[in-house]
């Protein structure tokens, strides 16, 4: 019969308890789809959130280009519709100051009232924020379904 010394006490309690925090972690981690795009370009630092299961963000960028004449910033990204039914996505991008953008996915297209991505289809759109000659420190990019 072996004699447990107090240090192999202690090692035996400091295992069970990182084991105990391993297994906690793990169990409360989001196994949701990624919300950070595959494809990003931004000098801000960007917070993204996902209203639906719908869509995925595949790309998000902001940039300073030209507009009627001035430089202003510029919102670019694409949205892939995950499920199997028609859907249309809306995108708001909310900076930590400054006006916020929302954007619909499709645009235009077909039915006329109120265009659908189909199944596996994807759809990139640019917006120019002719407000703002900056790019924001933060800002937060949200995808949601438009369910009008």
């Amino acid at each position: 019969m072996e004699i447990i010394t107090l240090s192999k006490k202690k090692f035996l309690t400091g295992g069970a308890l990182l084991l105990a925090l391993f297994v906690v972690s793990c169990a409360s981690l989001d196994t949701g789809k990624s919300t950070i795009p595959v494809s990003m370009d931004c000098a801000s630092d960007v917070g993204f959130e996902m209203e639906t299961d719908k869509a995925q963000l595949t790309e998000f960028k902001c940039m300073i280009e030209p507009f009627s004449g001035k430089d202003v910033v510029w919102y670019a990204f694409e949205v892939k519709n995950v499920s199997n039914q028609p859907a249309r996505f809306i995108v708001r991008v909310i900076p930590e100051e400054g006006p916020a953008f929302s954007g619909l996915l499709p645009r235009a297209g077909e039915p006329k009232d109120f265009p659908v991505l189909g199944p596996g289809e994807k759809q990139a759109a640019k917006y120019a924020m002719n407000t703002m000659d900056a790019i924001p420190p933060r800002l937060t990019v949200v995808v949601g379904e438009d369910l009008r």
